[in-house]
Formats: C-alpha cells, structure tokens, sequence
C-alpha cells in the first residue's frame, strides 16, 4: 500500500509556466513517487498571472489505498 502526504510548493512564472516544483514534507517515504510527482508539476501550464509576477504554490496531494 502506497499512502501518505506529499506537500509541495511550485513557483508560477509571469507566461503561466511552472518554474520550480519541490516537496517541502512528506509522510510517503518514497522517493521515486515524490520525484514522479514534482516532475510532472513542471509541465503544468497555467494562465498568466494577473499583474504579472509569480505566484507561489504550497498543495498536499493526498495518496490512499484504493479498496
């Protein structure tokens, strides 16, 4: 069973694009996952931030055993 909290914080850059993805805490204790899922922040598209500048993110994926 692969459960926990990985809480991230992402950087939105003024054209809408992710600029940095880390995990700040995480009860997983797996690496990999927690790579796969800043990894895959990083291709995430936004709109532009309004007034231009960046926008900071902190969001928790919660992960549960299906069943």
């Amino acid at each position: 069973g692969l459960f926990g909290k990985v809480a991230t914080q992402f950087t939105i850059s003024a054209t809408g694009r992710v600029q940095s993805a880390k995990v700040t805490q995480t009860t997983l204790k797996n690496k990999e996952v927690e790579r796969c899922i800043t990894a895959k922040i990083r291709t995430w598209k936004f709109p532009k931030p309004k007034g231009g500048g960046i926008v900071i993110v902190k969001y928790p994926f919660i992960l549960k055993t299906a069943g």
